[in-house]
């Protein structure tokens, strides 16, 4: 039924919310993630994991303790989780979107993205994150080519939707431009006049960049609008069946 969503940003996010829900990853908090990364010698970031790939069983172990991690510290009334049917679902989206080529591993840093999007968490701190895990850690600033990487793994989940045009790899040289513009102190240049002294953004430009929700990303606080509209009741009935009330996004 997505397909009848009009608008690409809202049909993306609806996607990433169908397939959040159905892994469990709702349910799971952002400090999990970053926690189980950690203590698995994958947090350090900058150009030491740059190419670090993990094969399949690696990548399973990791999974499988953040739903571990995850199910220990769930609330009372929470239903329990399914760690090992939900591990396997997990590894087998995870491949299909970051291992499209059938190489049998999945980058760490692709890894990263997926659980850091998909997760409980503020979008800005998510943010802030993979900034620090895709930075130059000698400086506090994200590169050209590493602005580049992290991109081009946050596309492969609407690329995997279904919405590249919209969303896809094509944006990706055009975004980094216009990110490193908003370094030279005119956010608004036309991207051919982009200083050749610029090769990176620091973290504060990089979240000014952030808040002019950029077409490349426009789904993801698409996405969080529509998860904490979920609960909101507009006390209107619905136009076609009269019955019920209007809940969530209008």
């Amino acid at each position: 039924m997505c397909f009848l969503v009009r608008y690409a940003a809202y049909r993306t996010a609806v996607k990433l919310d169908i397939l959040q829900t159905a892994l469990k990853l709702d349910s799971i908090k952002f400090g999990v993630v970053c926690n189980v990364f950690h203590q698995h010698g994958l947090s350090g970031g900058g150009a030491e994991d740059m190419e670090t790939v993990l094969d399949r069983a690696e990548a399973r172990e990791v999974i499988s303790d953040v739903f571990y991690a995850s199910s220990k510290v769930r609330s009372y009334y929470s239903p329990p989780m399914d760690v090992e049917a939900l591990t396997e679902a997990a590894l087998k989206y995870a491949t299909l979107i970051f291992d499209s080529k059938g190489t049998g591993g999945i980058p760490v840093r692709s890894l990263k993205v997926f659980f850091v999007l998909m997760c409980e968490g503020r979008l800005r701190d998510k943010f802030l994150y993979l900034f620090r895990h895709f930075s130059d850690h000698s400086n506090s600033v994200m590169s050209r080519t590493s602005l580049s990487s992290l991109l081009n793994a946050v596309v492969q989940l609407p690329e995997f939707f279904g919405e590249g045009v919209s969303f896809g790899s094509r944006l990706v040289d055009c975004s980094v431009t216009q990110c490193l513009n908003e370094s030279s102190g005119d956010g608004s240049a036309p991207t051919d006049q982009v200083s050749k002294d610029i090769s990176g953004v620091s973290e504060d430009n990089f979240n000014r960049w952030l808040l002019k929700e950029p077409q490349i990303i426009v789904w993801l606080p698409t996405h969080f609008r529509l998860i904490s509209s979920k609960g909101i009741r507009h006390g209107t009935r619905c136009s076609n069946c009269r019955m019920e009330d209007i809940i969530g996004m209008r």
